[in-house]
């Protein structure tokens, strides 16, 4: 077997061995993430992940790029998941949009559904990220 040829194999592998796992139990996460910037540059930071992730520090690329027109009501935010040599791309739909911060969740060809709530708020001296969702199956 060719090198490339395994590489591919165990992406393929590893794939099916996540969507099993997210099949069986819901998935949810909290994070609450404390930074210097004030809250108007943390969101302006933010946005440039979410328009272009490769024009920013704050998107882990290695993992997933992100890329949308802008973050607004009814907005598209496309991701590219990157599983080594295997890459899959998935909508969400931006809403709940105000100042400090915004909803999305899984479009409708997407495999899970749920939500997902960024808020950016004033903490000490600089601002807190809160960043929660959950997603479950579909079907």
């Amino acid at each position: 077997m060719q090198p490339n040829r395994a590489v591919s194999i165990g992406a393929i592998i590893a794939v099916i061995i996540v969507i099993a796992a997210i099949m069986t139990a819901p998935l949810s996460f909290e994070r609450k993430i404390q930074s210097s910037l004030d809250p108007t540059r943390l969101t302006l930071e933010l946005h440039q992940a979410f328009r272009d992730s490769k024009d920013s520090n704050l998107w882990p690329n290695n993992l997933e790029i992100s890329k949308s027109e802008k973050i607004a009501n009814n907005a598209s935010i496309w991701v590219e998941y990157q599983l080594g040599e295997s890459k899959i791309q998935l909508e969400y739909i931006v809403y709940n949009y105000t100042e400090t911060g915004f909803n999305y969740q899984p479009a409708k060809s997407h495999p899970l559904t749920g939500h997902v709530r960024i808020d950016i708020t004033p903490y000490e001296g600089g601002s807190l990220l809160h960043w929660r969702g959950k997603y479950r199956p579909k079907y």
